[in-house]
């Protein structure tokens, strides 16, 4: 089973934020200023917020996708009915999303090596009567 990092390499670097303050008095702005004016109306400004924005939408982007290989990968490699797949797999994310997909894989592990167990007994019993 390939790790999640296989699939998607979270970026080394992220754009910088750029801030700006501004102050206002007497229905004037003021600035913009690079650190925080010593003034009572005061707004900070992300000035590249679009480029930041813009940054994420693309990660995010690519991160559902190499989701959605990497989790239809896991179902090839199970091999179990999509209705039971997807039961065990939301059990295994519960329990392990926290620590990352590849903890989630790992309980996914456990908990298909459970239902395998659980579904032969319930095929033997079916067979016995």
């Amino acid at each position: 089973m390939k790790s999640f990092s296989d699939y998607y390499k979270t970026p080394k670097t992220y754009p910088k934020r750029i801030e700006h303050w501004f102050y206002y008095k007497e229905g004037q702005s003021f600035g913009p200023f690079d650190k925080r004016p010593n003034e009572r109306n005061v707004e900070k400004v992300i000035a590249n917020k679009k480029e930041i924005d813009k940054f994420w939408e693309v990660e995010i982007h690519k991160e559902n996708v190499a989701l959605d290989k990497w989790k239809n990968d896991l179902k090839e490699e199970f091999n179990l009915k999509i209705e039971v797949f997807n039961l065990c797999y939301s059990e295994a994310y519960e329990r392990g999303h926290s620590a990352g997909y590849d903890e989630v894989a790992n309980n996914l592990i456990d908990i298909v090596e459970f239902t395998n167990k659980l579904i032969k007994i319930f095929k033997h019993q079916e067979n016995k009567q």
